[in-house]
């Protein structure tokens, strides 16, 4: 995990120094939503209802913060109608 944040703060850097901007929401922000590493295999329902809620409501962040992706998601909302 530390290594995807690293990338992903070197691409979004503009400047020559990191800056805590540049990382990631769920490193930025301090908390953990998921343990483990990788995407979960089987979403749980809280962990996504705990996502909607910390990006309030954006799927696509939601998406980004669970470690995956955005259809993925959207598949698991429709086959779970009840946490929308």
């Amino acid at each position: 995990m530390l290594q995807n944040a690293l990338q992903y703060a070197i691409v979004k850097c503009r400047a020559k120094v990191i800056l805590p901007n540049d990382l990631p929401m769920e490193i930025k922000d301090g908390t953990k939503i998921r343990s483990g590493t990788g995407p979960l295999r089987k979403l749980e329902i809280d962990a996504v209802k705990a996502a909607l809620e910390k990006c309030a409501g954006n799927k696509t962040r939601a998406a980004k913060l669970l470690g995956i992706g955005r259809a993925t998601l959207y598949r698991f909302l429709s086959a779970h109608p009840d946490i929308t």
